[in-house]
């Protein structure tokens, strides 16, 4: 992709640049790059690795297992909760596991 690039340039007293403001589309298309390459090398990633895929299904199964155990514990882990619109701050007990 091929955008005209109309940066600005900030710079020190003594004239050094020290950084750089681009135009909002071409900040716009460098995150939607990098959010490619960082889906490009979460590809690579996972073909590289020894780990065996599974079928969708059963991926968001443990998923969401994993995210109820921790929904289940959510008192007990230092989470703000906010969920009844007041903000309670709960943390752990001294000596508390995290992991059972």
């Amino acid at each position: 992709m091929t955008v005209a690039i109309n940066e600005h340039y900030v710079v020190d007293k003594r004239g050094n640049p020290t950084g750089v403001i681009p135009d909002i589309e071409v900040y716009r298309n460098i995150l939607a790059e990098l959010e490619e390459l960082a889906a490009i090398r979460a590809y690579d990633a996972a073909k590289a690795s020894d780990d065996q895929a599974i079928p969708f299904e059963q991926a968001i199964e443990e998923i969401e297992r994993t995210r109820q155990y921790w929904v289940d514990r959510k008192p007990d882990l230092g989470y703000s909760d906010v969920s009844d619109g007041q903000r309670k701050e709960v943390s752990l007990a001294p000596n508390q596991q995290l992991f059972e």
